[in-house]
């Protein structure tokens, strides 16, 4: 529909599917094969049990049951839509977590950063019915400042995920911690006596940080490792070749049309991004250098 405008915020790559993010009044999720075929969309901005009535938070693929879990943070509804067709399902979480990932259905891991956690905790995994099935990391303090709320990347059978102000990733294969792997940065990351003034909600000093700030995603495919986060006011994607070490660095912004953003994606030795047709030219030139 050419009179239909997309805003499309986010592309994720994920055994054999893209799935993008468009926002606004025609927000849903496009999901399209490995070549780019089309072949499903995934809910709708609506009033009615199974529509969107919040923003879209985040969403995962689960590979065993071709099913994907969609979260909206801000009304705790998360939807499970099937690829095949089959009717959607919603229900509304009672606890509020910051974010969700998912591996399997009926296990939920989240993420919490106020009193509300369950039993002080900030990372746990929990069952449909929000029966602790494994606690992981537990508040340290009062944390009312939150980095991100988009903290798990899921590939495949791992889940990635980036704990509040953490310098370091966790990687989960099933309900069991597989590795923690600790980030490195050519530029400072934020202190310990910063992180607690931006706990307390201080946040002149955190501010005026010129350093890392914080991480908010990070996973890895079987070339690359991606790390995305935010030095002083800017965010900076960075890819990391595993073979040889050699980094290529990135800002999301929008100077025009869609490139670089965050609407991108890494799929083995691949990088592939979301453009306007309008500014194919400046995109390639851009490349190129």
């Amino acid at each position: 529909d050419k009179s239909t405008i997309l805003s499309c915020s986010r592309l994720k790559y994920d055994d054999g599917h893209f799935f993008l993010q468009s926002e606004g009044k025609n927000q849903t999720i496009w999901v399209f094969d490995s070549i780019g075929h089309f072949v499903t969309k995934l809910g709708e901005r609506g009033r009615s049990r199974n529509e969107y009535q919040t923003d879209i938070t985040d969403w995962f693929y689960i590979n065993s049951t071709d099913e994907v879990v969609v979260f909206e943070k801000n009304s705790k509804k998360i939807h499970v839509f099937a690829l095949d067709g089959r009717k959607p399902e919603s229900f509304i979480l009672q606890s509020w977590p910051n974010a969700i990932g998912v591996l399997d259905r009926g296990r939920i891991f989240c993420s919490y950063y106020q009193r509300e956690a369950k039993e002080g905790m900030q990372l746990a995994l929990l069952s449909e019915n929000e029966d602790v099935v494994s606690p992981f990391i537990f508040l340290g303090h009062d944390m009312e400042f939150v980095p991100s709320d988009k903290s798990f990347y899921k590939i495949k059978e791992q889940l990635f995920h980036i704990p509040c102000f953490a310098d370091s990733a966790i990687v989960f294969r099933s309900d069991t911690v597989e590795k923690i792997v600790k980030l490195k940065f050519e530029d400072d990351f934020i202190t310990e006596e910063l992180k607690e003034k931006a706990y307390k909600d201080n946040l002149e000093n955190y501010n005026n940080f010129n350093g890392i700030k914080y991480v908010s995603e990070y996973y890895e495919t079987s070339e690359y490792n991606i790390i995305r986060f935010l030095c002083e006011q800017v965010y900076i994607n960075q890819i990391i070749n595993k073979k040889n070490d050699k980094q290529y660095r990135f800002i999301s912004a929008l100077p025009r049309g869609i490139f670089p953003s965050n609407v991108f994606c890494v799929r083995d030795d691949k990088i592939y991004y979301l453009i306007t047709k309008e500014n194919v030219e400046e995109i390639r030139i851009l490349l190129e250098k």
